[in-house]
Parts: structure tokens; C-alpha cells; sequence
């Protein structure tokens, strides 16, 4: 709980909480430490295994395409389409696509903001009173 509430603990505290359970202060500097860097680990693992499954995602998607290309045929009267129409089509596509990513990442920052900004003016006497506890 201790460490939820407080992951950077100055000389003070780290001094209290060794005297509270018995140990060097220097073994509670090194315990907060290792327990950052334990939680840095476990949220990176995590962002990696979300990103190889988004990645999993992407590459069946592209064999999807893959198949649906090399089966292309026209409609009306079923002989194979132009490959190149069909390439210049994907390109636009995929131009509109990375604009919309952009567009999106636009307005995710931007909502990001709003909600750090709500955040820090709505909680600011709850923050500031944590930070005095914390020093």
C-alpha cells in the first residue's frame, strides 16, 4: 500500500519505514527500486504481448488480402480484373487509411488533454495534499 501511495520516498521516509520494520535503510531504498523497476518490466511485457497480438492481427489480415487479390475477378462478366487498377485502389486506400490513423491520433491526444486537464482541476487539492505526505 505504501508503495501505491508513495513509489519515490525521500531520505524521511524511507528512514521511517526502515525503523518501522526492522531493516537497513538502505535495503527499503533498494526494495522501492527493484519494485519500480518490477512494475516498468510487467507493464513493457504487457505492451509487448498486445502489440504481438495486434501485429498477429495485421499479418492475417494481409494473407486475407493476399487471397482476395489473387482470386480477383470482375463481376459482370468474370474474367481476372487488372491487377494494377486494383494495386492504384489499394494505394489510395491505404493512404486513406494512414490518414484517418493520423486523424484518430489527433483527436486521442486531444482528448488525452481534456482528461489530464479535468483531472489536475478537479483533483488538485487531492494531489497537492499527496505530495505533501509524500515529502
Amino acid at each position: 500500500r505504501f508503495f501505491r501511495d508513495c513509489p519515490h520516498p525521500g531520505n524521511k521516509q524511507r528512514t521511517e519505514l526502515s525503523q518501522d520494520i526492522g531493516i537497513d535503510p538502505l535495503q527499503v531504498k533498494f526494495w522501492f527500486q527493484n519494485k519500480r523497476t518490477q512494475m516498468k518490466t510487467k507493464h513493457e511485457r504487457q505492451n509487448n504481448t498486445n502489440l504481438r497480438a495486434e501485429n498477429e492481427k495485421i499479418r492475417a489480415e494481409n494473407v486475407r488480402f493476399r487471397e482476395a487479390l489473387s482470386n480477383l475477378s470482375c463481376p459482370s462478366c468474370g474474367s481476372m480484373a487488372d491487377i494494377g487498377d486494383v494495386l492504384l485502389d489499394e494505394r489510395h486506400l491505404r493512404m486513406e487509411n494512414a490518414r484517418l490513423r493520423d486523424e484518430v491520433m489527433h483527436y486521442s491526444h486531444k482528448l488525452f488533454l481534456i482528461f489530464v486537464y479535468v483531472k489536475i482541476y478537479y483533483f488538485r487539492p487531492i494531489i497537492i495534499a499527496h505530495f505533501k505526505k509524500c515529502t
